[in-house]
């Protein structure tokens, strides 16, 4: 497939030139996994971009050993792991490629015709091995409406004070549009008792997702938000899928348990936070309570 200067991109399109978000793909005639960006209706294989010598400039160093690909993984940990400047060079160096008619990838017939691949022709991945994971609850709405489904009546006082979360169960972490069993647990039932069944109260909640690329050392304490945007690697969408009947049932007093752990997908695109600088805005604690 020989894909032509400029790229035709849809102005609705979720995959413009200022975005490049990376993930995991394979196809059915190249069945390797590796690490791909989206643009427009395409995936840019970033794997074979990197054997070609197109990162050179950006220094990057090789995955656990003297030979290995950074970007010939089945996860996006080792890229993830790079110096934030490093991850930069690399997503401007393939805006650059993508931008200009005599670069190597226009340039290149044989290079353009594997570099991309039709969208609807691929596969995608989790594209991180995740550890743990915390679910916060940031937004105030969604604060109000989960209180008050649990008989609350509200937003808590200490919503105002600090970010409240709890453990997630990263081991159900699936990849967007993947079947979702109805889990089974302990349901209220009448008297005070309880009984074994499917959930009747399955939800969703529209989050975003916050993949961590630096860790903080034991016994640091993060003093800022500036500090803090230093550890982000990027951000995904992601569906916090709730048994609420089970949650409501289990939670007092220690929090929730298997009503929120059955599923929690993922979309498979990991947007830098880089992509994201025009949107940055100023806010104040009387901002952030209105």
């Amino acid at each position: 497939m020989h894909v032509t200067f400029p790229l035709k991109i849809a102005p609705e399109c979720p995959f413009p030139l200022s975005n490049i978000p990376f993930g995991v793909f394979n196809t059915k005639n190249s069945p390797t996994k590796r690490v791909g960006t989206a643009i427009g209706d395409y995936i840019l294989d970033v794997a074979l971009l990197e054997s070609h010598g197109l990162f050179t400039a950006c220094s990057i160093p090789r995955y656990n050993s003297p030979l290995s690909s950074i970007f010939n993984q089945s996860i996006l940990n080792g890229f993830a792991a790079m110096p934030a400047v490093k991850r930069s060079a690399v997503r401007k160096t393939i805006i650059a490629l993508l931008s200009d008619k005599n670069s190597e990838l226009f340039k290149d017939p044989m290079l353009n015709s594997e570099a991309f691949f039709k969208m609807q022709d691929a596969q995608m991945h989790l594209p991180m091995r995740v550890g743990d994971f915390s679910d916060f609850m940031c937004s105030r709405t969604h604060v109000d409406n989960c209180s008050k489904m649990a008989g609350g009546p509200g937003a808590p006082a200490n919503f105002y004070a600090f970010p409240t979360a709890y453990n997630g169960r990263s081991s159900s972490i699936l990849i967007s549009g993947t079947s979702i069993r109805r889990p089974q647990g302990m349901l209220p039932a009448p008297s005070s008792t309880f009984t074994f069944a499917p959930s009747q109260r399955m939800d969703y909640e529209l989050e975003m997702g916050i993949f961590i690329s630096a860790p903080v050392p034991f016994g640091h304490t993060i003093q800022s938000a500036d500090e803090a945007k230093k550890h982000i690697f990027g951000l995904v969408m992601l569906n916090d899928w709730s048994a609420r009947d089970i949650q409501f049932a289990e939670m007092t007093p220690l929090g929730p348990f298997n009503g929120k752990g059955s599923a929690t997908t993922i979309s498979p695109w990991v947007v830098m936070i880089d992509a994201l600088d025009g949107a940055e805005v100023e806010t104040s604690d009387e901002v952030a309570k209105e």
